[in-house]
């Protein structure tokens, strides 16, 4: 995490949070230099970095969050984020989280990481969370 904040992680041995901006090089470089080899790396910024550690990909896609602090990390409304061309295919996205139903909670997403971390498939998509398993299932 660019400002790492230990509040509401467990204590572990298992577990180091550092400071890590995966869009500078020297950044990556650092983080690399203290631990070693990367075997998870959680972005949860929106924006995936293929390839930059040299480490298989898999994209753990969670759903809509509300009791999480997953928005956090920008102040930027999410809609401005979808290009013109993906309008039409977002706005019953969004449409669907003005009516909450299904939902995604940490614990979901720690979970699929773990399952992913773990996983030696070619999968690459995996969802998150109820909402975002009913979303990839009727896509």
């Amino acid at each position: 995490m660019r400002t790492p904040r230990k509040e509401g992680l467990p204590t572990s041995d298992r577990l180091r949070i550092l400071a890590l901006d995966v869009t500078d090089a020297n950044s990556i470089a650092a983080a690399i230099k203290v631990v070693g080899p990367i075997d998870v790396l959680v972005n949860n910024a929106g924006i995936g970095v293929v390839g930059a550690f040299g480490v298989g990909v898999k994209l753990v896609e969670p759903g809509y969050g509300p009791t999480t602090s997953f928005g956090e990390n920008t102040d930027i409304p999410v809609a401005d984020l979808i290009p013109a061309a993906y309008v039409n295919f977002a706005e019953p996205i969004f449409v669907g989280f003005a009516n909450l139903g299904l939902t995604t909670s940490d614990s979901d997403v720690a979970e699929v990481v773990r399952q992913a971390a773990n996983d030696t498939s070619d999968r690459l998509h995996d969802p998150a969370g109820l909402d975002a398993v009913a979303l990839s299932n009727a896509a």
